[in-house]
C-alpha cells in the first residue's frame, strides 16, 4: 500500500487538524486500522472505505448507548 495515495474523491479531514486531547490517538487509530486492511492485500481506497463503514456502524450504535 502506498501511504498518502491520492483518493479518487478526496475529503478535507478534520481529524488532522484537531487541538482535542485525544487527536494523537485517533490519528493513531486511523492509521492502525489502514494498516491492519492493507496487510490483508487491500487497497488504499479499499482500506479507506472500509474504515469509512467501521466509522458508520460505530456512530450508529453510539445512538443506543445509554449512560
Amino acid at each position: 500500500m502506498k501511504e498518502g495515495a491520492e483518493l479518487k474523491s478526496p475529503q478535507e479531514s478534520h481529524i488532522w487538524k484537531s487541538d482535542h486531547p485525544a487527536h494523537e490517538s485517533r490519528k493513531e487509530i486511523t492509521k492502525e486500522v489502514i494498516q491492519l486492511f492493507a496487510s490483508k492485500g487491500m487497497t488504499y481506497d479499499e482500506c479507506y472505505k472500509a474504515l469509512e463503514d467501521i466509522n458508520e456502524a460505530l456512530m450508529y450504535q453510539s445512538r443506543f448507548v445509554t449512560l
